[in-house]
């Protein structure tokens, strides 16, 4: 039995629309994640962030680099 072109069409448009909502609203599994506290130095102070001094040097032709935690130093780690 052969279907009219509208009742093809709209088999189409119908299975269109199911899989733009599917895409849409996904399958649930995501969440949004929240961001660390003071991220962005909200509060003017290096709470919940590590500072860290070092040096550079080229050894060989080579870039050393050495770091070691340490609280913020003046001059070095400044807030604006």
């Amino acid at each position: 039995m052969q279907l009219p072109n509208n009742i093809k069409q709209f088999r189409h448009l119908r299975t269109l629309i199911l899989l733009l909502a599917l895409a849409i609203t996904g399958d649930g599994r995501l969440q949004a994640q929240t961001c660390p506290p003071n991220i962005d130095f909200e509060t003017g102070t290096y709470n919940n962030w590590t500072c860290y001094t070092g040096r550079v040097a080229a050894v060989n032709n080579t870039n050393s680099i050495s770091l070691v935690p340490s609280g913020p130093q003046a001059n070095q780690h400044t807030l604006y």
